[in-house]
């Protein structure tokens, strides 16, 4: 069994490698924010979030920007860990927002409404806001590693890849996901993962968009990850069972232990030897690809 290691037992929401590739971010509901050291598994950072009307921070840049829906609706950033106010983040439009996307690499946010996608930045104030229309609803939002693209799934399962810049498409395909959206990116930049609780999951070469994505199936899932490379999948399921799988070979699959509760997110480590998994009831357990065991577990 992996060593055990004491936290605060809220449930995992969400799992971003930092910048430094040394350690990951770990958003907690209902308002905590911890660093941890993928080597050890200490936390590092422990931090409050702020109030929010959704039940967890929506999004953080490699500065620390967090933006956020207050209680009222109204997108919010602030810059976590410092001593700031949060600032309300000027739009051109009022409408209802869905879905929120941080750029990793600047501080743009994308903002989902009904209708429309609308790209704010809150430190370029001459910047010229973006706003394109959108026939479907969206259902999730992923930057490229690099800030560059943006991968758009709508809820009838349509997926767009569009100008990190302009929000113009370049691309566009259709996919048979239903419920929960999900969208990541593998680390390379080249492969974007789609996926909902039912249908098929989407894998996207976009380096080569007017091929379509690979439909890989598998029965319900909770949550999934690609490796560095695009090359594995990591798939977690109602089960409590963690499933690699190599996309050009779908029967090529392995079955690692059990979690302990359900998985809510999952990621791998930047060299891809390791493979984190962040339950509901709280739990970050590290696994090593490379000695196949649970190196260390926080929490539970």
């Amino acid at each position: 069994m992996p060593e055990q290691r004491p936290v605060i037992e809220t449930s995992i929401r969400q799992l971003q490698i930092a910048e430094d590739g040394r350690t990951v971010w770990v958003t907690r509901l209902p308002s905590r924010l911890q660093n941890v050291d993928l080597a050890t598994g200490r936390v590092l950072i422990d931090l409050p979030v702020p109030e929010c009307q959704s039940p967890a921070p929506l999004g953080m840049n490699a500065s620390r920007h967090m933006v956020f829906l207050n209680h009222s609706g109204q997108p919010m950033v602030q810059r976590i860990g410092y001593e700031e106010e949060p600032v309300a983040l000027h739009r051109v439009r009022d409408a209802k927002i869905g879905r929120i996307a941080v750029n990793p690499r600047d501080n743009v946010v994308v903002l989902a409404t009904n209708h429309a996608l609308e790209l704010c930045s809150w430190s370029h104030p001459d910047r010229r806001h973006a706003i394109v229309a959108q026939d479907r609803r969206c259902g999730a939002l992923a930057w490229s590693p690099d800030g560059t693209q943006l991968l758009v799934v709508d809820q009838d399962g349509w997926l767009s890849l569009r100008d990190g810049r302009t929000l113009a498409e370049l691309a566009r395909t259709a996919t048979h996901i239903e419920f929960g959206i999900r969208a990541a990116w593998s680390q390379n930049g080249r492969f974007a993962l789609a996926y909902g609780s039912n249908g098929p999951i989407a894998v996207w070469d976009t380096h080569t968009p007017a091929a379509g994505p690979r439909h890989l199936e598998f029965e319900l899932r909770f949550t999934a990850a690609l490796s560095p490379d695009g090359r594995q999948i990591a798939i977690c399921d109602p089960e409590r069972q963690v499933w690699l799988i190599n996309i050009n070979d779908p029967g090529d699959r392995i079955c690692l232990d059990h979690v302990p509760t359900l998985a809510n997110a999952i990621c791998y480590t930047p060299d891809g030897g390791r493979l984190l998994v962040g339950t509901l009831n709280g739990e970050l357990l590290c696994w090593s690809l490379v000695e196949e065991r649970w190196l260390w577990t926080l929490g539970g």
